[in-house]
């Protein structure tokens, strides 16, 4: 591509998008990054990474509510793999999604004049998309990114628990729809695994078909590609283990994987075009045949699903109940332990409370003998006095008397009471402790 002119005015104006066409799980998100690393821009609300794409969907959120909204407004889903209604196209709903579409794309990517556009819905509705990008001066160039159809099963079988042989289905539908709406066009076909083998040669590929040359040199991106295209990327390769009970859709996707696989080495052939337009139209026929078998499938595999989450609960309760158990050994353990601590403590607090009392018995000892005997010797005093001239005295006496017994009750109620309020204590944290 020449540098643009101001004497080329057909150019200047010249947009490119490179649309992506993959079904789901096809390596679609890994090539759009690629392709971003070497110059293409991205549009503005991209759907953030998350379990099923860890490393980003590099596509926006904004044009894949937008291709629900448009496959929904004809009655199918992104997991339909009938044909959608060709009567749509010709509905008044028609233009006013291709209005929405463009307008949506204008405000995604800005003033870009090269970008890359990836949603797998798009295959199944991809003359709206040409339709819209030629009405806000993009020229489309489409990407045919293809998986093996079993790696692509499996892979949804892990991620959305749709049944291997309705994921055949759907692969089959994506990827013919998405040949048929792009026949005649200049086109690139390139694969998943020759993306992880060797992404220079799959750059290298879609410049020399399109006749466009990326921004950044392969030198100046190849470490962060080599860092984002890692083998974890490859969740799933089963295509030998892969199970699937509908033999006719395995011939038709193992027909059809052949075909791109050749076209890919070796270039398109008439021949398996009209290959390809036999299978698709075997496969819009199919849908009484198949409908009620997928269905089934589904059904089956929904049962599973819930015997597994069932068998997934009863081994967590298990689980569960055992470490119950662990801790309630352990508490039990624990509450010997403590009985034992407990008893110990009591039996070292009454040692201590009779220590106590027999320490404050040995130092009151002299004060009680001596208020005793002081009581003894005023009783004898009491005794010796003459009642007529020793009356005063010995009321005096009497009071003194009164006075002593007095404060030795007293002394021996304090006494009495500390001891008690020790004990009292004591039990009370006995039974905190317990």
């Amino acid at each position: 591509m020449k540098i643009e002119t101001a004497s080329n005015s057909a150019t200047e104006t010249k947009k490119l998008a490179l649309v992506i066409l993959g079904m789901h799980r096809s390596g679609t998100s890994a090539l759009t990054r690629v392709l971003n690393f070497a110059g293409c821009a991205l549009p503005n609300s991209l759907i953030e990474a998350n379990e099923g794409n860890e490393r980003g969907h590099w596509e926006s959120g904004r044009i894949n509510d937008v291709n629900n909204e448009l496959l929904a407004s004809g009655g199918s889903n992104w997991q339909d793999w009938s044909a959608f209604n060709p009567d749509w196209y010709d509905s008044p709903v028609a233009q006013e999604t291709i209005s929405r579409v463009a307008e949506t794309v204008v405000s995604e990517v800005g003033p870009s004049r090269f970008c890359v556009l990836k949603d797998p819905r798009i295959c199944k509705v991809l003359p709206v998309w040409e339709q819209a990008l030629a009405n806000i001066g993009f020229e489309m160039l489409p990407i045919l990114m293809l998986r093996h159809p079993l790696d692509v099963a499996e892979s949804l079988f892990a991620r959305n628990h749709i049944h291997r042989d309705i994921g055949q289905l759907i692969w089959l539908r994506y990827v013919l729809d998405a040949e048929s709406a792009s026949r005649g066009k200049i086109r690139a076909i390139v694969s998943y695994d020759n993306l992880l083998v060797d992404w220079r040669m799959v750059l290298a590929k879609i410049s020399s078909t399109f006749d466009v040359k990326f921004p950044k040199p392969h030198s100046k991106i190849q470490r962060k590609v080599g860092a984002f295209l890692s083998p974890e990327l490859r969740h799933h390769a089963f295509r030998q283990s892969a199970s699937t009970s509908n033999q006719t859709s395995l011939a038709w996707a193992e027909t059809v994987w052949e075909i791109f696989d050749r076209w890919i080495r070796e270039g398109e052939t008439p021949t398996d075009m009209l290959k390809l337009d036999e299978i698709r139209h075997q496969l819009d026929m199919s849908q009484v045949i198949f409908e009620p078998l997928a269905a089934l499938a589904q059904t089956e595999y929904g049962n599973r699903k819930k015997l597994k989450e069932l068998e997934a609960a009863i081994a967590e309760f298990s689980h569960e109940r055992e470490g119950t158990q662990a801790k309630l050994k352990k508490a039990e353990t624990a509450r010997g332990g403590l009985a034992d601590e407990l008893a110990q403590s009591k039996a070292q607090f009454e040692k201590e409370i009779e220590a106590a009392r027999t320490d404050v018995k040995e130092h009151l000892q002299p004060k009680i003998r001596a208020l005793e005997a002081e009581n003894i010797a005023l009783k004898n005093q009491m005794a010796d006095l003459v009642p007529a001239s020793e009356a005063r005295r010995a009321e005096e006496l009497q009071l003194k008397l009164q006075n002593t017994e007095h404060e030795n009750r007293a002394l021996r109620a304090k006494i009495s009471d500390e001891l008690a309020q020790s004990k009292a204590q004591f039990e009370k944290e006995i039974e905190a402790a317990r």
